[in-house]
C-alpha cells in the first residue's frame, strides 16, 4: 500500500487504507475490527493485510478455472503415483 507511512504496510486498497496513507501514520487502532474484516468481509474495518505473497498475484481466473486446475493436477499425480513402484 504505501512506502512512506508509518508502519509501512502492504494492504488491499479501500478508503481505509487510502485514508492511513494520506495521513502517512496508522494509529494501532485501526486493527481493533480485523474480525469483522477476514470473517464478514467489512473492507472497511480493518486493513486487509496482503503481505508479500501478493507480489505473486498475475492473473485473476475465475473460480471454475481454479478447480478445474486443481482437480487436473490432482488426477495427474494420481497418475503419476499409480506408476511409481516401491
Amino acid at each position: 500500500m504505501n512506502k512512506s507511512s508509518k508502519p509501512v504496510i502492504r494492504a488491499l486498497k479501500s478508503n481505509l487504507t487510502l485514508d492511513i496513507d494520506q495521513k502517512g501514520e496508522m494509529d494501532m487502532s485501526a486493527m481493533m475490527d480485523i474480525k469483522k474484516l477476514y470473517f464478514d468481509g467489512d473492507m472497511e474495518a480493518a486493513p486487509a493485510l496482503s503481505g508479500q505473497s501478493i507480489g505473486l498475484i498475475d492473473e485473476i481466473k475465475p473460480v471454475k478455472q481454479i478447480i478445474d486446475e486443481i482437480i487436473n493436477e490432482f488426477n495427474d499425480v494420481c497418475k503419476t503415483m499409480g506408476n511409481i513402484s516401491f
